[in-house]
């Protein structure tokens, strides 16, 4: 692993306890932090409200409003087709700001320095905390949405570009071999640039990289624990889109007091290890 990453910055050593990796001690975590997580889901909401708004207008890059011909008048009135429209694009918002894509980078950035201190058994102050360490991290964190933001865009206009939302789903209907290849080296773009996100913030927080730096490593653990993050990413879209197919008020509810902490002590839990087993020496020589 040395060979892939390079970290000259001085660090000093801390004591720090081993995180139990099995599914039983993230259940017991989240058990014993379960008021402190309810009120960080709380205060990370009202701190991406506005994300919400760009989730909603990102989302008409990925499916434009006339692509959603499912929702049409003759299945559902006016009403009803635009109150499914919503929650569909609200579907897609909460994955980004649950993962964390798209979200206001201070406020994921205090968010991770929780989850982090939780992970590893260390006391945290929730409100206090978070402050400090969006301070701290401000611009870096700022500068990581700006970037993500536009990397979505770029995505979002190359998947228009070759193909329809229809075209990917039914490839056999391609004129164009190039096109269904271009479409799916797109999305397996797109896949890793997710869970890239698993680690990007945390080697902010724990190593305060420069941007090159925390991008290039996080694309190296994206593909190092590509399963894992498989896993990882398919409990987060279940604890996110799940809610919604039950009703409207059930996905809202729980998104107010939940699926944001939960997803993230989710992210943090599994991730965290593998930082510290494969970079946390490298960082300390």
């Amino acid at each position: 692993m040395s060979g892939i990453f390079k970290y000259n910055q001085d660090k000093k050593q801390k004591d720090e306890p081993k995180v139990n990796g099995k599914f039983m001690g993230l259940i017991n975590l989240i058990a014993r932090k379960a008021w402190d997580l309810s009120k960080l889901n709380v205060i990370s909401l009202l701190l991406n409200i506005p994300f919400f708004a760009l989730m909603w207008l990102i989302s008409y890059w990925f499916i434009p409003a006339e692509g959603m011909e499912i929702f049409n008048y003759k299945i559902y009135s006016p009403q009803d087709a635009a109150l499914i429209d919503l929650l569909w694009r609200l579907s897609i918002g909460s994955i980004m700001i649950a993962i964390p894509v798209v979200v206001f980078g201070p406020a994921n950035a205090g968010a991770t320095y929780i989850y982090r201190n939780m992970v590893k058994g260390q006391p945290v102050f929730i409100w206090s905390d978070i402050m400090k360490t969006m301070k701290k991290f401000f611009w870096k964190s700022a500068l990581i949405t700006v970037i993500d933001v536009i990397m979505l865009f770029i995505i979002a206009m190359g998947l228009r570009f070759y193909s329809s939302w229809y075209e990917i789903a039914f490839p056999n209907l391609h004129n164009s071999m190039i096109e269904t290849i271009s479409v799916m080296i797109i999305l397996v773009f797109m896949l890793l640039f997710i869970m890239m996100h698993f680690y990007i913030y945390q080697l902010l927080i724990e190593y305060n990289l420069k941007i090159h730096q925390l991008y290039r490593y996080s694309f190296v653990f994206s593909l190092l624990r590509l399963i894992p993050n498989l896993m990882i990413l398919i409990a987060c879209l279940a604890i996110t889109i799940g809610p919604y197919t039950i009703h409207i008020m059930v996905g809202n509810g729980l998104l107010i007091f939940v699926t944001l902490a939960l997803c993230g002590i989710i992210i943090n839990y599994y991730s965290w290890p593998a930082i510290e087993k494969h970079f946390e020496p490298i960082a300390k020589k």
